[in-house]
Formats: structure tokens, sequence, C-alpha cells
């Protein structure tokens, strides 16, 4: 807990310094970068982008304001308390649903969910792709709106955020070392977060274990040619994503062996993983698309090769389904008729 401390004392006065000089110097510098933007005639990206991170300062510092008030408001009580996680969940969740909407504002974004969202009398694996800095809200919002509780598998690089540093060590989630040296231990923080789940509760893990590039798409498929070469075979016509890692899944059906599963497909935000391609303006008026499949834990195989090669073939699925939308967004850019959203 004292690294904790540590580690939040340089980020919460950074995030509000930051924070401070963006609303302060905005008059000032949304001006200059409107005149820049229009030289290099990127959709006003350059200014998006900076109204975006004012906001995202803001929404951070009201977060951290509001987990102070229930700081106050435990006393000498404990962060279990019912009251006390139902009003962290819901912070949650209003915290990623106001970033999002920043985005969707600042960037002129077109957010469309299909599928059928999950009832709440099971409990529920989410299994999402990654493939922006943007996305990992998507689920808060998307599942949060239906009042899900959802637990997280993060990455310990996110620490960085003290919002999500703040509040989300009082949920139940686990933050991971990416290349542990002891990954069997890092596997059971992940076992012990899954096997308690009830009805209406949700752990969410990004199978690919970082957002998507082709480099690395290649790379993953390079080490399952060495190590798993069925598998590589039945991955290798993935074109939009990375082979799902399998043992965080593995052992999160384990630990849940109630929980349905659902596979959480997007696109459009594609090729923006930094902010520099922010500020190549490419987000600016994308359509964002959203779809749920959910799938009875009845349907699974019981047994671990099968549940592999189970989840090899959803992924490959929605690989499928991000290239109709790719093939309808060309199709769009060149004056054709776009592939249905909707598809699959």
């Amino acid at each position: 807990m004292e690294k904790a401390w540590l580690r939040r004392a340089v980020t919460i006065p950074a995030l509000l310094l930051a924070t401070i000089l963006l609303v302060v110097g905005l008059p000032v510098w949304l001006p200059i970068a409107a005149l820049v933007d229009a030289g290099l005639q990127r959709s006003f990206a350059i200014s998006r982008l900076l109204l975006f991170m004012t906001g995202y300062g803001v929404c951070e510092t009201m977060g951290l304001v509001v987990a102070g008030a229930l700081f106050v408001r435990r006393g000498r009580g404990d962060w279990q308390e019912p009251a006390l996680q139902a009003a962290h969940y819901e912070l949650q969740r209003r915290w990623a649903g106001a970033i999002l909407a920043v985005a969707v504002r600042c960037f002129g974004l077109d957010l469309r969910t299909v599928g059928v969202p999950p009832t709440r009398d099971r409990s529920l694996i989410v299994l999402p792709r990654h493939a922006s800095l943007i996305d990992s809200f998507l689920p808060a919002v998307v599942l949060g709106g239906d009042r899900w509780r959802l637990r997280w598998v993060m990455k310990k690089s996110l620490l960085f955020d003290p919002c999500l540093d703040v509040v989300g060590h009082r949920l139940p989630n686990v933050f991971i070392e990416r290349g542990s040296s002891d990954p069997g231990a890092e596997t059971a923080r992940v076992e012990r977060l899954a096997g308690n789940l009830g009805p209406g509760e949700g752990l969410v893990m990004f199978p690919e274990g970082t957002r998507f590039s082709a480099a690395r798409r290649d790379r993953a498929l390079q080490r399952l040619a060495d190590d798993d070469a069925e598998r590589r075979a039945r991955l290798s016509g993935l074109r939009h994503l990375l082979p799902p890692r399998t043992r965080g899944p593995q052992a999160v059906l384990d630990a849940a062996p109630e929980a349905d599963v659902c596979i959480f497909g997007h696109g459009g935000f594609e090729g923006f993983a930094g902010l520099r391609d922010l500020l190549r303006g490419g987000l600016v008026g994308r359509r964002i698309d959203v779809r749920l499949r959910v799938f009875p834990r009845s349907e699974l195989p019981t047994q671990s090769a099968g549940r592999v090669a189970w989840l090899d073939e959803r992924w490959k699925e929605l690989d499928d389904w991000l290239e109709e939308l790719h093939e309808g967004r060309v199709a769009d850019r060149s004056g054709g008729r776009a592939t249905s959203a909707t598809a699959g």
C-alpha cells in the first residue's frame, strides 16, 4: 500500500495541475490550435484533441472529488460494505460514461450497439477486443447502463490514471504485471477474482492482452507456429485481431463454471492506439459499431482443449465481422454502398 500512496503523490498533483493549465489556458490555446488545424486541413484534429484532453482532465478531477467524499463517508468502516461498493460501482459507471461522452462529442463519433444484451439473472465473463486507448471504456458504458457490476483484469501500467488507481483498488479488480516472472501467481489472482461471481456481476478480460497492430499479430502467429502449430493454422487468417491468449480465459472459465460468456466486439477504433494517431484526424466522424454476442455456458465445451478451439472460432467470426465493417467503410469512402453494420 505504501507504493500506492507514493505513486498517487505524483500522479494526482500532476493530473490536477495539468487540468488547471488546460482549463485556464483553453481560451488561448484553442484559437492557436484551430489556426494550425486550418493550415493542415485535418478536420480540426488538434483542436478536438485539446478539447478532449481538457474534458478528460475534468472528468478525472470530478471522479477524484467523489472518491474523496466516499473516503470521508467510510470513516473507519470497510470498503466492502454493500452501500459503499454500490456507490463505487456507480462512480465507475458514470466516470467511464462521462469520458466516452466527451470523446463522442469532441470527435463527432456515432456509437451504435447491436445484439441482445445479457440478462442480469446470470453471471458473465466479458471478452472484448482491444484496438485503442479509448475502447477500454466501452464495456463499462454499454453494460454499465444495465447496472452490471463489472470486475476488471487490467494491466498495472494503467495505474498511472489516478481515478482508475484509487477507485479501481476499492472494487474487486486485479492489476496484473505484463511479462511477470511468476505468471502462476498472476493467474491465481485472476482465479480468485472470478471465483465468487454472482448474478448481475461480470468479469472483463481482454484476451488479446494488448492493443492490436499488424506487427504484433504477425509476432503472435509466429510464436504459435513454434508452440502450437494447430492453433497457428486455425488462426492464420486473422486480419484485425491478435490471437487470443489462453491462460487467463481458461483460468476465469474454470473459476466461474456457471458464468455465461459475452464476446464483446467493436469496430471503428482501429488504428488509433496513441495520441499521434488521434492527431492525424482519422477518428473524426467515425461510426463505432459495438456487437454483443452472449453464449450460455451450456454451449461451451467442458474440456480445456475444446474451450480453446471454441474461443478461436469465436475470434475468427469476430474477425470476419470486422472485415465486413472495414469493407463497408472503404465502400463509403469510394462512394459505394456500405455493408450493413449489423451483419452477423
